[in-house]
């Protein structure tokens, strides 16, 4: 067995272990990285994936992909690290290829700069919360993942305009995103240029899909709209029973025309750049990004953030449900420990 860094010629490879990993404990899913494995990670700057090969024919049996970014730790800019993407087959697990992938991966980590690093983990994935606490991690925050779904148009009365960012607004996006998110754990501080480069970047985001609420000459609000779709190709494979249930529940009473099923691909996408000064500006955002998404077939939009977030009172009125996502963190100094000041995470980490 060996570690290296993965090629671009892995990408079939890749997409087939990701296809044999499947995930969740309510929902199970297959996710699996669209059109190649690698565009999903254009959204990070400096990122690297390890594979674990069989010495004998090269062939991959676990990957683990990781990010190094800017961020406010403590109150300071630092560099901290993000590992995601983590897969082994699921007959060579519990044979240590984990643990040589995590090794590989700490080092560069280490060696970019990161003073941390830091991963999410779905609700009752007992085996990645073992193996990350294993390695030394430590469960910082859990946090609400709200689904939210789209099922109708919404009437809105709207004070000011909404509409696409100007060249000339970035900097006041910026300024607004900094003033929602200041004194937040691992938030990276925003300037005009750096929205503009997290846009160009990120497959499924363009300049199209963030919205702005302005009334007399303020920008009172900004929201993106991430599209999951074009990045990962979600399937249905499997329903536990509580969740069947819920399905004959909403579908007999009419809540919902239809339920997800086995074979379905999830329609949805994901809340960004999220900025606001008052939270019924960015409820009429949502609102009205409900509407356009509702044209567009979306089915349900996610959102991440702390647990009492008041964020979370602008997604009132919609039907929702809450996953816990839970925030483990590394630290790669003896002197660094964290605060317990709110979290920041942006929903294109999910």
């Amino acid at each position: 067995m060996h570690i290296r860094e993965a090629k671009l010629e892995d990408s079939k490879e890749l997409q087939n272990l990701q296809s044999q990993c499947s995930q969740g404990t309510s929902l199970i899913v297959s996710i699996v990285n669209i059109p190649d494995f690698f565009t999903r990670l254009k959204c990070y700057d400096k990122c690297k994936t390890f594979v674990a090969c069989d010495d004998d024919n090269d062939r991959i049996v676990g990957a683990l992909s990781c990010a190094v970014h800017d961020a406010n730790v403590n109150g300071k800019p630092m560099k901290i690290g993000f590992e995601f993407l983590a897969f082994v087959l699921p007959y060579r697990r519990r044979k240590g290829i984990a643990k040589m992938l995590r090794k590989e991966t700490e080092n560069y980590l280490i060696q970019n700069g990161a003073c941390l690093s830091y991963a999410l983990v779905m609700e009752k994935n007992f085996p990645s919360m073992w193996f990350l606490e294993s390695e030394g991690f430590r469960l910082h925050k859990k946090l609400v993942h709200p689904a939210i779904r789209i099922m109708k148009e919404i009437k809105l009365t709207i004070q000011g305009v909404i509409r696409t960012p100007r060249s000339q607004d970035f900097s006041k996006i910026a300024a607004l995103l900094n003033q929602t998110w200041h004194g937040y754990e691992l938030y990276d501080s925003m300037v005009a240029e750096k929205i503009r480069k997290r846009i160009d970047q990120t497959p499924g985001l363009d300049f199209d899909s963030v919205l702005i609420l302005e009334d007399k000459d303020e920008i009172k609000a900004c929201l993106g709209v991430w599209d999951w779709r074009q990045v990962q190709k979600l399937t249905v494979e499997a329903l536990n029973l509580r969740m069947q249930v819920m399905g004959w529940f909403l579908t007999t009473f009419r809540i919902f025309p239809q339920f997800v099923k086995p074979g379905d691909v999830l329609k949805q996408v994901m809340f960004t750049l999220i900025g606001y000064k008052d939270v019924a500006d960015l409820a009429t955002l949502i609102r009205y990004w409900n509407n356009l998404l509702l044209n567009k077939g979306v089915e349900q939009v996610f959102c991440i953030c702390e647990q009492n977030d008041k964020m979370l009172q602008a997604l009132n009125g919609f039907f929702r449900i809450n996953t816990t996502n839970q925030l483990y963190i590394k630290t790669f100094r003896q002197d660094l420990i964290l605060s317990d000041r709110p979290v920041f995470v942006d929903g294109i980490d999910l």
